[in-house]
C-alpha cells in the first residue's frame, strides 16, 4: 500500500502546484487591472485622442487617430494627415473606458491568453494580445495604444 500512495503524493502535489500557479497568474492580473484602472478613472479623461492600432483577421487595419470627445468616439482620422478615415465605422472603435471594460469582461470568460500592459501613470491598456481560443481560427489579435494626449 505504501508504494502507491508516494507517486500518488507527487502527482496531487504537482496538480495543486499547478493551479496554484495558475490562481496566482489571475490574483495578479486582476491587482493590476484593479490598480490600471483606478489610475484611468482618477485621470478623469473625458476629451482625449490616441494611437490604436490592432493586427488581426480583421476588417479594418492599421494605426487610426482615434477621438473622444464627453468619452464618445466621434471622429477616427488617418494619424499621419488628422484626414478622416474612409471605408470605417465610428463603432468599430472604442473609448479607453470600453476598453477597460472590455477587458474585464473578457478575464472573466478566461480565455486561453489575455496579456495586457498597462501605462505606469494613467493606467489605459498600452498593449493588449488576446486568444479566446487555440482552436478557433482567427479569433486572436494583438492590439496598441499609443500617444494618447487630453483635447
Amino acid at each position: 500500500m505504501k508504494l502507491y500512495m508516494k507517486p500518488l503524493f507527487w502527482v496531487l502535489i504537482a496538480a495543486f502546484g499547478f493551479t496554484g500557479c495558475d490562481s496566482l497568474q489571475q490574483t495578479n492580473k486582476l491587482k493590476s487591472f484593479e490598480t490600471a484602472s483606478g489610475k484611468w478613472k482618477t485621470s478623469n479623461f473625458t476629451d482625449y485622442e490616441f494611437v490604436w492600432e490592432k493586427s488581426c483577421f480583421c476588417a479594418f487595419r492599421g494605426p487610426s487617430l482615434v477621438v473622444v470627445e464627453n468619452n464618445k468616439v466621434v471622429q477616427v482620422l488617418n494619424p499621419e494627415t488628422r484626414q478622416p478615415r474612409t471605408g470605417i465605422e465610428l463603432e468599430w472603435f472604442q473609448t479607453i473606458d470600453e476598453l477597460m471594460a472590455w477587458i474585464e469582461e473578457e478575464s472573466d470568460r478566461k480565455p486561453e491568453l489575455l496579456k495586457v500592459e498597462y501605462d505606469s501613470t494613467y493606467g489605459y491598456p498600452v498593449s493588449i494580445q488576446y486568444d479566446y481560443s487555440k482552436m478557433i481560427a482567427d479569433d486572436e489579435f494583438l492590439a496598441t495604444v499609443k500617444n494618447l494626449k487630453k483635447r
